[in-house]
């Protein structure tokens, strides 16, 4: 029964701190970050974990007809999948737990996921009635998000969400301990099954509020410490222009690379009064770099024409830097004196070639 296998699994111990992450692709989604005017920075972090199962083999290179896949802050961490049933590091602070059978237990569960994703895909599509030669996914997405304070890590959100054929299924309502669907196809599972099972529910809730929050702190603790050894260099901060869409205006644009960890703040000011989304300054969240950095670029449209003083600092934990923006429109007058200056030289060019041809 597909409840009863789950519920098995998802009671085993240390199963949910040993999920497992892909390598597919590097371009990790972005997470949410909340931006703030001051240095007091309280970033959000996640942790979530994604399984992927095919009724068959994908005939697409690089699918797998099972893949286990976790991420910190959208940074693969650790995968699994059939074709190589091992648990493996992702990143290089991962690779040293101090749970010695770290890597063997995790392997060991998420073969027993696999079964039971192969069992469960099949009871699906029986009870749907659907053709055993289609290709069909299912996949199942949980994990936590919560904020880095002083105390620790302050939950803020729990995700436990099932999807079939990329529609939702069922989904855990970690406010009010439900499950949740509005697919006529999962009701059997809801009701008959999971809402039932109260030590289901309340194991769910603790973990996505409590061991989920745990780990993410000891990853993001382990994160930063191997990062330290590397020294890092400073961040820098970047000032500069690009072209817009209207003939008399270009793109301010500052942008922030090499910092670590994610709690920032990036200020973009002129004439000393600080821009924001009223000001229609647009910010691109912060991103990763290949090198466990970060990045951000805000930016702002201005008149060719404006002639104030405009500054970009980055406000940092553990570093700052600035870009002072005194010459900015200098810069864009004197790109537009250059371009004039090549029409001339070009014109006199053309000219004297004209002379000379007669």
């Amino acid at each position: 029964d597909v409840t009863t296998d789950k519920n098995n699994i998802r009671t085993t111990p240390r199963f949910f701190r040993d999920k497992g992450t892909d390598d597919v692709t590097d371009d990790v989604q972005s997470y949410s970050f909340h931006h703030r005017l001051f240095l007091e920075v309280k970033q959000t972090h996640s942790l979530t974990y994604i399984y992927t199962a095919y009724s068959k083999e994908p005939s697409t290179p690089g699918l797998h007809k099972f893949t286990a896949m976790g991420l910190l802050d959208g940074r693969i961490i650790d995968y699994f999948d059939n074709d190589h049933p091992l648990k493996v590091p992702k990143q290089k602070w991962m690779e040293e737990q101090e749970d010695k059978d770290y890597w063997k237990k995790g392997s060991d569960t998420l073969k027993k996921m696999m079964d039971w994703f192969n069992i469960n895909i099949g009871i699906l599509m029986d009870r749907m009635r659907q053709n055993q030669s289609d290709l069909h996914t299912l996949q199942w997405l949980h994990g936590c998000e919560a904020k880095k304070e002083a105390g620790g890590m302050v939950f803020t959100r729990g995700l436990d969400m099932y999807n079939y054929d990329g529609k939702s299924f069922l989904e855990f309502d970690d406010a009010h301990g439900v499950w949740s669907t509005a697919n006529t196809a999962a009701e059997p599972t809801k009701r008959k099954k999971w809402d039932g099972v109260l030590a289901l529910k309340d194991y769910t809730k603790g973990y996505l509020e409590n061991e989920c929050c745990q780990w993410m702190e000891k990853f993001l603790q382990k994160e930063q410490e191997e990062l330290q050894k590397s020294s890092l260099p400073d961040p820098e901060v970047f000032l500069f222009t690009t072209s817009s869409s209207v003939n008399d205006r270009v793109n301010l644009n500052c942008l922030a690379t090499g910092f670590y960890p994610t709690d920032v703040d990036l200020q973009m000011t002129r004439d000393g009064q600080l821009l924001t989304q009223l000001n229609g300054l647009r910010s691109s969240k912060v991103r990763p770099n290949h090198d466990n950095t970060y990045q951000r670029r805000d930016t702002v449209e201005i008149l060719t024409s404006d002639t104030s003083e405009f500054r970009c600092e980055l406000l940092h934990p553990s570093h700052s830097a600035s870009a002072s923006t005194a010459m900015i429109i200098g810069v864009v007058g004197g790109c537009v004196l250059l371009f004039l200056l090549v029409v001339a030289l070009l014109l006199i060019w053309l000219h004297k070639k004209n002379k000379l041809s007669k």
